[in-house]
Parts: structure tokens; sequence; C-alpha cells
């Protein structure tokens, strides 16, 4: 399972560096001024990583106040939303620019405000400009199965998401369309999905988080062990027990202490990535054998 560093755009033009050349990034086309930084700089140093840019769908449903209840940054917004259809011409062109910076991009997926016909239009636009190919088209809930068969038919990517965790919505029936998607040799992304019992009950290809960012947000640190990603207690004894630094319980917003802390935690992160995908090929789901990958 791939897990994808979110929140790439702002740690990177921060000036995190302690980033292996495979790491996953997720970056968001929201933030696009950090993230066109970003992209620039990875460019440079040939990133073998997939750098897959979410269109931000996630901060207008914060607006409409429809937002995740995972650790996506997609909270409750202040001020107006976005014209969602300027916004869209944007994120067409910023695509075209960029294309052969990333991996795959994500479509604009506000079905659940605009309704699907609107998307569906912007669908055949991606296909129009010749970049669909490189398009994470979005399943959500109020989607039917008919619906999710013909988005995975359609694929050109061969790779589809699904909505995370939101309050107020029905859970998708996650394994019933992972196994579909995987019989048809079709990649599926979690949204936000990064909860142990999520990742080990279900087997993405996929899944992104901006939890490792809470080190420097919330004070906390992350701690990998026993299969198990832990919030450390923010004690002395404790972080003696773990072999750590005490001095990175400190608060201060110095720069060397927020960066160190989180090179830290994005050790312990592909710790997890590495643990739930031995599970899943213990199991018998091998991602890479299924669609061909090296």
């Amino acid at each position: 399972m791939n897990v994808y560093f979110a929140g790439m755009e702002t740690c990177y033009t921060q000036g995190l560096r302690d980033f292996q050349p495979t790491d996953n990034f997720f970056c968001t086309y929201y933030y696009r001024q950090k993230t066109d930084k970003t992209l620039e700089e990875l460019n440079i140093t040939n990133h073998k990583g997939l750098i897959t840019i979410d269109s931000g769908a996630h901060s207008f449903f914060g607006f409409a106040g429809i937002s995740c209840t995972s650790d996506s940054d997609g909270g409750s917004r202040q001020g107006e939303m976005p014209d969602p259809y300027a916004y869209f011409e944007n994120y067409v062109q910023w695509v075209k620019k960029y294309y052969d910076k990333i991996s795959y991009f994500v479509e604009l997926d506000l079905q659940d405000l605009l309704g699907q016909d609107v998307i569906n239009g912007w669908r055949q636009r991606w296909k129009d400009e010749g970049l669909y190919d490189k398009c994470i088209t979005v399943h959500h809930s109020m989607n039917t199965w008919e619906e999710l068969e013909a988005l995975i038919a359609d694929s050109q990517s061969r790779y589809i998401g699904l909505e995370g965790l939101r309050d107020k919505k029905i859970r998708l029936p996650y394994m019933k369309i992972l196994k579909y998607a995987y019989e048809n040799k079709c990649r599926v992304h979690g949204f936000a999905l990064t909860n142990q019992r999520i990742m080990q009950r279900f087997p993405f290809y996929s899944v992104d988080s901006s939890s490792w960012t809470a080190v420097n947000r919330y004070g906390v640190i992350y701690k990998f062990s026993d299969g198990h990603m832990h919030q450390l207690k923010t004690t002395e004894k404790h972080f003696l027990e773990h072999h750590l630094n005490p001095e990175l319980m400190s608060h201060k917003r110095d720069r060397a202490t927020q960066m160190r802390k989180l090179a830290l935690t994005a050790v312990e992160f592909r710790k997890l990535e590495a643990y739930t995908t031995k599970l899943w090929l213990s199991r018998g789901i091998n991602w890479k054998k299924n669609l061909g990958e090296k």
C-alpha cells in the first residue's frame, strides 16, 4: 500500500528535504504557489516516487460544512467560497502547464455540490485537452454502483479515488469496490484514510495522510511499533523510553526543531507503509503484480 505524504507543498517550501527518492508526495492545487515551487525543485532532483496533485475539492466541502472527519485539512473555512467554475478552468490550465512534472492529478470532484452532470462535463473536458490519462476520477456515496462500473471502465489512468469518511455521509462499501477494481486492474486511492483500522481492513492501492505534519501543528510525536502508530505522551520519561531526545517536546517554533520532528515522523510513516504492504502481500493482495508494475 502506497502512503502519500500529504501537505508536502507546505513542508517542502519550509525547507524540509530529508526524503527518500521513492517517497510518494501529495500536493494540492489549492495552495498552488507553494505547490509550484515544490514541483520545480522536485523536477530538478529527478524524484522517483509518485507525485499526485489533489484538486482542493475538500476545501470546497469545508466552505459548505460537509468536510471530512479524517486528518485532511478540509475543515470549516472562513470567508467566501471560490467560484468553482472559474477554479476549474484555472485548474485545467495549471495541469496543462505541469503535466510532465506530475504522476497523476485528482479531478475537481464536486458532485455533492454541483451535481454529477457538471462533473461528467468536466471529465469530457479533461479528455478533450488530452489530460485524462493522468486523471484520478472520484466515486462518492451519492453515486450508484452502475456509475462506479462506468467510472472504472472509462478510466484511462486506471486509477480512481474513493471519498473518505465525512460527517453525516453513508460510508462506501470499500471492500466490495476494492474487489471489483482489483479484478478489473484499476488502482484505488482512499482520501485521508490512514486510520490503521481502515488500512488493515481494506487493501487500497494508496492512501494519503497529512497527520504526519501534526507534530508541528499540535506538538505531538508519532512512533510506529508492534504494527501500530502510537501518539506519544509529551513527557520526558515517555520520550526516553522510545529513544527520543526530550528536547523534541519543545513547542517552540524554531525552524530546526520543526524540520527535525517532521523528518523523524516521516521515518515512522515509512514503517507504516512497509508494514501494511507486507500485511496485504501475506493475504494475497499484490497490486504491483496485478497491474504489471515494476
